[in-house]
């Protein structure tokens, strides 16, 4: 592999490119494998566990008035101080409610919220592979532990799928390395170490999109179904599968009514309905532990009954709530309304400027993403000789992600609370990491880095510094 000399006075992006750079030779190309993306992953989770742990011991916390029942008393163990110092930055804002679920269960109306996938294979994790870990800590810490090993493997599975997906849609070479350095590092990196449920969401979104353009239905289900199990937006990538099948049918050169084809058709259509099965299982659930209360056995702890009352939390021994009598007994869209405030244009006021401008990095980047695909878009369809060979090209294949990206930012800019949309798009959507990768190849073909890339780096390395200690020390963040 040719060596290249950083000379004095070059462009800072010649490091990059001495080693990013596009070979020239067939053996440089080893470079670029996903084994270089996995170490890129992981590179990046220690650097921000090492922020953590130097914010969380240094900076003292800050003491909102949030959700955080207390612990169930259990003998202090040996290790508790050592995970409390590595991992206590971790535990915070919707970490808690995480960990609680892990642990005790949906006990309070709030918690339903958050869907079971994460806290489910978090407990799973620490009463199994880390069972021993519960003569030297607490239960409580056994999950934080649990918790963390978790999102660590998620990410680096993650990492691997965006690498071949990144390689479907742009091909070989760079450039999907690229789109997992800009994932390694992107600015919702926090959320994507501490207990939240974004790092098992991203890597299942990145194996649904995989396994539909690779046309492999049976794992693009499951993929589908866990993702419907782990947040509730798993919902919209339903809409991979129907984009596939719809565009069979304005492609295909079989006729319609053949055998085969319809076989395909109903394939797919299947995994839509088994894909979204366990979102509306979940809601069912709900139903069952909050409006028909005598059916739920559990017992919860006194301690846990006495934080509820004193914060006006319902429990499922107490009246049905409201939402129970709805035509339609929806727990999760009365518990974001009712407790959150969430809805359409709820969000506009005054006092959320600051958030509005915490939002406006992610919301520039991913409509360059989109108006960069539509450019694509034109271009392609100007050289197509037909609308059906147009359809067939590969800009069109960005179709899906586009659409997807774009409802993002609709639905985040009016409906939810908008500081959650820099994780909610980072975790969901694999165009913006190949928008960055486009102006990272550029820079390297060119050794001059673009104003808006330099924006960007900056972007995303300010977000995970100050996102990383903001976090840590119970300060609001996005």
């Amino acid at each position: 592999m040719t060596v290249i000399r950083r000379r004095k006075g070059r462009p800072k992006c010649e490091h990059l490119s001495a080693e990013l750079s596009n070979s020239k030779n067939e053996s440089d190309m080893v470079w670029y494998t996903p084994r270089k993306a996995i170490k890129f992953a992981a590179y990046s989770r220690i650097i921000v566990l090492v922020i953590q742990v130097i914010a969380n011991y240094l900076l003292a916390d800050h003491e909102p008035d949030v959700f955080n029942p207390p612990g169930v008393q259990e003998p202090v163990g040996s290790l508790d101080p050592a995970v409390e110092l590595l991992l206590g930055g971790f535990r915070r804002w919707d970490s808690i409610y995480m960990l609680h679920i892990a642990e005790h269960g949906y006990t309070y109306e709030n918690t339903v919220a958050f869907f079971p996938a994460f806290p489910l294979l978090v407990k799973g994790i620490g009463m199994s592979l880390l069972y021993p870990l519960q003569h030297l800590m607490t239960f409580r810490h056994v999950l934080m532990v649990s918790a963390f090993l978790l999102n660590f493997t998620c990410f680096l599975i993650a990492a691997w799928y965006l690498y071949h997906l990144s390689t479907i849609l742009i091909g070989k070479g760079n450039r999907p390395l690229f789109s997992v350095l800009a994932f390694s590092f992107n600015p919702a990196s926090i959320f994507m170490s501490a207990a939240y449920s974004e790092t098992l969401f991203v890597m299942l979104t990145l194996a649904l999109m995989y396994h539909v353009e690779k046309k492999q239905c049976v794992k693009a289900t499951i993929a589908l179904a866990l993702a419907t199990a782990t947040r509730s937006n798993g919902v919209v990538l339903a809409g991979y599968p129907l984009y596939f099948l719809l565009k069979t049918l304005f492609t295909s050169d079989q006729y319609p009514r053949r055998i085969g084809m319809i076989r395909d058709w109903m394939k797919w259509f299947s995994c839509v309905l088994y894909g979204l099965l366990p979102f509306f299982v979940f809601q069912y659930m709900c139903y069952v532990v909050y409006c028909k209360g005598h059916v739920y056995r559990k017992a919860v702890p006194s301690l846990l009954i006495d934080y509820a009352r004193d914060r006006g939390y319902h429990v499922p021994s107490d009246e049905p709530s409201q939402w129970c009598y709805h035509q339609i007994p929806y727990a999760y869209g009365y518990i974001q309304k009712h407790h959150w405030n969430v809805g359409l244009g709820n969000y506009f006021e005054l006092k959320q400027i600051p958030n509005f401008l915490l939002a406006t990095p992610v919301v520039i980047l991913s409509l360059y993403s989109v108006f960069d695909c539509i450019a694509e878009f034109h271009i392609s369809y100007k050289q197509s000789p037909s609308f059906r060979s147009w359809v067939k090209g590969k800009p069109m294949m960005y179709t899906p992600y586009l659409l997807h990206l774009l409802f993002l930012v609709l639905y985040g800019v009016l409906t939810v609370h908008v500081q959650i949309l820099t994780r909610l798009i980072y975790s969901s959507s694999p165009l913006i990491y190949i928008s960055v990768s486009k102006m990272l190849a550029k820079c390297t073909k060119t050794l001059q880095p673009s104003f808006p890339l330099k924006l960007i780096i900056w972007y995303h390395f300010l977000f995970i510094i100050l996102g990383t200690i903001m976090h840590t020390n119970f300060y609001p963040w996005t």
